[in-house]
């Protein structure tokens, strides 16, 4: 099993919009499998900082796919999971509040 992972593992990235795989190369699944050798789903919070640019750089490039013919890997060769959360809308500046005043005559 372990293997099978190291020639052939994948990544799984959960998203809103369902199971996302990436295929890393060798030395990326090395990482990811120290990564991943206490648990099989991770949420991205909890990563490292170097574990979580390398979530990016994977997750960047072209790499990304729904599985082979639309199906899910095999989940022998899924190496972990990252529970990615949906990316939120930058948050907009408050603007202070402004008062109004009658102006007497």
């Amino acid at each position: 099993m372990w293997m099978e992972k190291i020639r052939h593992g994948v990544l799984q990235i959960s998203t809103d919009s369902g199971p996302r795989y990436v295929a890393p190369s060798f030395v990326e699944r090395i990482q990811l499998l120290w990564m991943f050798r206490n648990f099989h789903i991770l949420p991205q919070q909890v990563l490292s900082r170097h574990g979580r640019q390398l979530i990016e750089v994977l997750c960047t490039e072209e790499r990304l796919g729904r599985g082979r013919n639309g199906h899910a890997h095999d989940e022998l060769c899924v190496i972990g999971t990252v529970e990615r959360p949906a990316q939120l809308p930058p948050r907009k500046a408050s603007r202070p509040a402004v008062t109004a005043r009658k102006q007497t005559a």
